[in-house]
């Protein structure tokens, strides 16, 4: 198979055993998809109806079963693939802004146009899952890991997108964390500080809801940086707590 697709090229084969009379059909499938946009891809190949506009790279293999019409059957997929999106952007999603908006924590992003940079990942569908293991990417300048899953079915979500902000980029209650962590640690000349955050995705592709937390046991290699991660959690969660 080859074709134009979602302004890219989409290429692969399929193996399927016929031979049976009415099904199912034991198939193995291998495509690739190069320079395709990233909206119609998600929407089209993993029921996830996301305004990221950008070009998308896929490159997927497996198997699964096709039914009497050769459709395949989703929860019978075992896929195995990688993703990226080297420069992308997050464009005027409604609910997003909407619901993120009210997050005080969140209240410097620009939700109008997020800057997406660097994207790339690993997944598996499995089951009648999407599963997103560790996917890393720049969001509004900011590091990002996402992990979880998505039943492709009915669009339900269970993810955790993990944040590394600046301190000095959050403001709770009037007062900047990163200045007031600044002085309560006598580091006001220093890099500021991290806030570690969870932001948990639930609900389903037409209808996520976001929960926010400060995210808990966070390593570091170094013993100082860590005592610095841990009271500025500490100063933010008392601010938050104001």
């Amino acid at each position: 198979i080859k074709a134009d697709m979602y302004s890219g090229v989409f290429k692969g084969d399929i193996k399927a055993d016929l031979s049976g009379s009415a099904g199912p059909y034991p198939t193995e499938i291998a495509f690739s998809l190069e320079g395709g946009q990233a909206d119609g891809v998600l929407q089209n190949f993993f029921n996830l109806p996301l305004p990221i506009r950008g070009l998308m790279k896929l490159n997927f293999s497996g198997s699964g079963n096709l039914d009497s019409t050769l459709t395949l059957l989703t929860k019978t997929l075992n896929v195995d693939g990688q993703g990226s999106l080297s420069e992308g952007e997050l464009v005027n999603w409604g609910w997003l802004r909407q619901t993120a908006g009210r997050i005080t924590q969140l209240n410097f992003i620009d939700f109008d146009r997020i800057p997406l940079k660097d994207v790339a990942s690993h997944f598996q569908v499995s089951e009648g899952r999407l599963t997103t293991k560790n996917l890393s990417m720049s969001a509004a300048q900011i590091p990002c890991r996402l992990n979880g899953s998505t039943e492709l079915a009915t669009g339900a979500l269970d993810y955790t997108l993990s944040l590394d902000l600046p301190a000095d980029r959050l403001s709770v209650g009037g007062v900047n964390v990163g200045r007031a962590l600044g002085a309560f640690l006598g580091q006001s000349d220093k890099a500021s500080p991290v806030i570690p955050l969870n932001i948990k995705i639930t609900g389903t592709s037409g209808s996520p809801k976001l929960d926010v937390s400060i995210a808990q046991g966070t390593q570091t290699k170094d013993d100082a940086a860590k005592e610095i991660r841990e009271k500025g959690t500490s100063l933010f969660n008392r601010l938050r707590g104001r």
